[in-house]
């Protein structure tokens, strides 16, 4: 999901909050969005020392201090981020906001947009966070013009690769070491949670609003997979984006930081428990693509 909102990024005619904006929201009165905007010297060096400090990161997570950023953060102010249960171990705020209406935290998100908007106007927003999948019906609420693109990728990938995410950020922000055998449980139900509730909030809200991507697809042919996307949402794929977007390939290629290693037994748990917790969404999503 981080390399295909990069991707997005690239369309002129897309915004997306850049990682050195949502560290400061509030533009400056002088030089915002130029060249002289404190916020971008300020937020390169802020990169540039976290790739000092945790050289490990780019392999897992590659981005850079004009990448987009993920909106988590932002909803946090609400202590209503269903990111922290992979940042820190935290059970009982976890079986908390697992029990309330994340609505609240999206019309805040709401708010901050619209400064954003009123600061930097553009046609369409491009918005990214993994846990969203948690709260999909109270986004169509918030955001009732939303169209959702699900990005696939099999979770005996995806669930070993945030576990080793998980694990190393955790070490990083608890200062301690952490247990693999711990958070791999953890990883596999709270991940599966997740697709749960999305599939039945899907439902829902109605097929018409959905479009999946596919990694396997975007690994293939990423200019050829974003043209099909753009399709299907009915937006016009310029001759400016895909100029970005074959620039961007060409200047950031895959697996320039190195190969991000991750197996599923580091962390206590097997194949077999992943295909049987995960059955229903790989029957639906990824079966016809074995």
């Amino acid at each position: 999901t981080t390399a295909f909102a990069q991707h997005l990024s690239e369309d002129p005619a897309l915004r997306s909050i850049p990682r050195w904006e949502g560290n400061t929201l509030t533009p400056p009165e002088r030089g915002a969005y130029t060249d002289a905007d404190p916020r971008l010297a300020k937020g390169k060096a802020a990169f540039e020392a976290a790739f000092k400090e945790m050289p490990w990161r780019q392999a897992i997570l590659p981005n850079n201090y004009d990448d987009p950023a993920e909106h988590g953060i932002i909803m946090g102010l609400t202590f209503l981020n269903l990111q922290w249960p992979t940042l820190y171990r935290v059970p009982g705020w976890e079986a908390w906001v697992m029990e309330q209406d994340l609505a609240p935290a999206y019309e805040y998100l709401a708010r901050v947009l619209k400064v954003l908007q009123w600061a930097k106007p553009a046609r369409y927003w491009s918005l990214k966070l993994p846990p969203d999948l948690f709260a999909l019906d109270a986004i169509d609420k918030v955001f009732p013009g939303t169209r959702f693109i699900w990005s696939h990728r099999h979770p005996i990938e995806s669930i070993s690769s945030v576990c080793s995410l998980s694990a190393n950020l955790r070490e990083k922000q608890a200062g301690a070491d952490v247990d693999p055998l711990e958070i791999g449980p953890y990883q596999l139900e709270f991940q599966a949670r997740g697709c749960d509730r999305a599939m039945a909030a899907r439902a829902t809200i109605g097929e018409g609003k959905f479009i999946d991507v596919y990694q396997a697809d975007l690994s293939r042919d990423i200019a050829g997979t974003m043209e099909k996307l753009y399709a299907d949402l009915g937006i016009e794929f310029t001759d400016a984006y895909r100029a970005n977007l074959q620039a961007r390939m060409a200047e950031k290629p895959r697996g320039r930081f190195g190969k991000h290693e991750h197996h599923l037994e580091q962390y206590g748990i097997s194949r077999r428990q992943v295909e049987d917790r995960f059955a229903v969404y790989v029957e639906r999503f990824h079966a016809e693509r074995a």
